[in-house]
């Protein structure tokens, strides 16, 4: 249920994307790309293709919860842009929302440093 009411808050986001900047772009691909990273790795995690270890379930579990802050934080920020908000909050909130997806690649990097690059 929760992954499909975030669906749909993403939905009329993504219609927006045509109208995004280079880096929102970018941004929506990157959290997309993460997004099949992390899931990739639960998926081999739970066929035994990766190391059945504490270490990996939590990086994997942590990747999870940074994509999710992530993805939230990229959402308030399509609010406030779409709210005409163009003070420093936005700035900001753009500075969280890069923070955040760097917290993802980082964890990401190191799931593929503990599994051999898989």
């Amino acid at each position: 249920m929760k992954r499909k009411l975030r669906v749909a808050a993403l939905i009329p986001l993504l219609l927006i994307l045509v109208a995004c900047s280079n880096w929102e772009q970018k941004t929506y691909q990157t959290l997309a790309a993460s997004k099949a990273a992390i899931d990739t790795a639960a998926a081999q995690y739970n066929a035994g293709q990766l190391p059945q270890t504490t270490t990996v379930f939590n990086l994997i579990t942590q990747a999870r919860a940074a994509q999710k802050t992530a993805v939230d934080l990229m959402i308030q920020y399509e609010e406030m842009k779409a709210a005409n908000d163009t003070s420093a909050q936005l700035q900001t909130q753009q500075q969280a929302v890069i923070a955040a997806v760097g917290q993802v690649a980082t964890v990401i990097a190191d799931i593929k440093s503990l599994s051999g690059g898989k």
